[in-house]
């Protein structure tokens, strides 16, 4: 993906996150009730190869969350927004539910996740009609782009709140590709991303069927203490609260969007949010 465009993604999906907070329901609705609030990350010894593909060996020993998330529609939720009048928000109901297996794990120095999506389509950016076209306008597109995003916030203090420079991470994938992006928290608006200048981390994807339907495969590297200070600074045995925000078919042109949550869809509601606990390395029992 050239930069002209990755601006106009990184722009739309900021717009599409700070809506979706707008539409939160005050009841934690959109969450996944199933899972567990506390998340304790094991330690590995051996880290994984970032490369978008989930082998056993590689990921032997991480936790692992199967789910079936509930994606919720932004035209809905827009409508919902302007017409809402009354204290209590109406009731949205999901439009579509996606099997997706997450893995977590550590080393002391990154966090890392592994991201299964089952049953998804593989996401063509700009319409196979203009894939061979050199074009350099977005006017000139007649066809709507089309890409998935992972959004995974930090609240790294566990203060219930996020705060300046809190760390989030974005993971675009379209073309069975990923695009990884560091950003962090910026008030005072919600939704508030802004890019961090310093980029750690780093992410991976695969797709199963360029053809068509198939899964998704998605490795995330994250540092636990980069240096940055819009970075985690975390050590083992902290807790900290996270969320994973999933964008189905992200658009830029029309607001057809599915959004869903591991622990709502709220960017910075943190006292809904789930907390990961990380496991150091075992120490040796005295004799």
């Amino acid at each position: 993906m050239n930069s002209f465009f990755r601006c106009f993604i990184l722009s739309g999906v900021m717009m599409l996150i700070a809506l979706a907070g707008l539409c939160q329901q005050e009841e934690p609705s959109t969450q996944l009730t199933q899972l567990p609030k506390l998340l304790t990350v094991p330690f590995v010894n051996k880290s994984p190869e970032i490369d978008g593909i989930i082998t056993p060996e590689e990921w032997y020993g991480a936790l692992e969350i199967g789910a079936k998330m509930p994606l919720f529609s932004m035209d809905e939720m827009e409508e919902m927004a302007e017409s809402w009048e009354e204290e209590a928000p109406p009731e949205i109901k999901p439009a579509e539910f996606h099997h997706i297996t997450i893995y977590m794990m550590n080393d002391m120095k990154n966090l890392y996740l592994a991201i299964h999506i089952i049953d998804e389509d593989y996401n063509d950016l700009f319409g196979k009609e203009e894939e061979e076209e050199e074009k350099e306008e977005m006017e000139d597109y007649e066809e709507d782009f089309d890409y998935d995003c992972l959004s995974i916030s930090f609240d790294s203090n566990n203060n219930l709140k996020m705060e300046r420079d809190e760390d989030i991470k974005m993971v675009f994938f379209a073309d069975g590709e990923a695009l990884y992006v560091d950003d962090y928290y910026k008030p005072p608006f919600a939704g508030s991303i802004t890019r961090d200048v310093q980029e750690d981390g780093r992410a991976a994807a695969r797709h199963s069927n360029p053809e068509g339907k198939g899964d998704y495969f998605i490795e995330i590297e994250i540092p636990l203490k980069s240096g940055d200070k819009q970075d985690l600074a975390v050590n083992p045995g902290d807790k900290m609260r996270f969320n994973l925000i999933y964008m189905d078919h992200c658009s830029l042109l029309k607001l057809n969007t599915l959004i869903g949550g591991f622990f709502g869809i709220e960017e910075d509601a943190t006292d809904m949010w789930g907390q990961i606990e990380l496991s150091g390395k075992p120490q040796p029992q005295e004799k």
